[in-house]
């Protein structure tokens, strides 16, 4: 996943828009250097409070047996 922020998408629009003549069909808006999604899940949340966030992850086999679960208990 690559995440991109609506400035880089709107500027990346702008400078479309202004080419006289379109070169390729293929323009690529977000950072050369991809980060993966728990790295842009933690640095939002040292932006925001400051504080490291602590991920655990958890097998896809048990994520989806917790999710069927809660069909059977109320949450």
């Amino acid at each position: 996943m690559q995440p991109i922020h609506v400035n880089e998408v709107a500027t990346g629009l702008l400078a479309l828009s202004t080419l006289v003549r379109l070169d390729r069909q293929r323009f690529v808006l977000a950072h050369p250097r991809a980060i993966s999604f728990a790295s842009w899940l933690r640095l939002l949340r040292r932006a925001f409070t400051g504080r490291r966030l602590w991920l655990v992850p958890i097998p896809v086999c048990i994520a989806v047996v917790l999710c069927d679960l809660t069909h059977f208990v109320p949450v």
